[in-house]
């Protein structure tokens, strides 16, 4: 059998964060996160919220026959 290899949650988020889960710590299961960049994050919600309302306006507009 191989050994497996656990990587550890990194330690520069803290209980409390978002994305923190109690009882798991950080969830990064193929640890893509190096660093604490939550700008980063922010900056990705609002670009998805956007093309999410853009994408409901689409569909009332479709609906409506415009």
């Amino acid at each position: 059998l191989a050994a497996k290899s656990v990587r550890a949650a990194p330690q520069m988020f803290s209980e409390g964060d978002i994305g923190v889960l109690p009882p798991l710590g950080v969830y990064d299961p193929l640890g893509l996160i190096e660093t604490r960049d939550m700008r980063r994050y922010e900056i990705m919600e609002i670009k998805h919220g956007r093309a999410a309302m853009l994408g409901f306006l689409h569909v009332i507009a479709l609906h409506a026959g415009i």
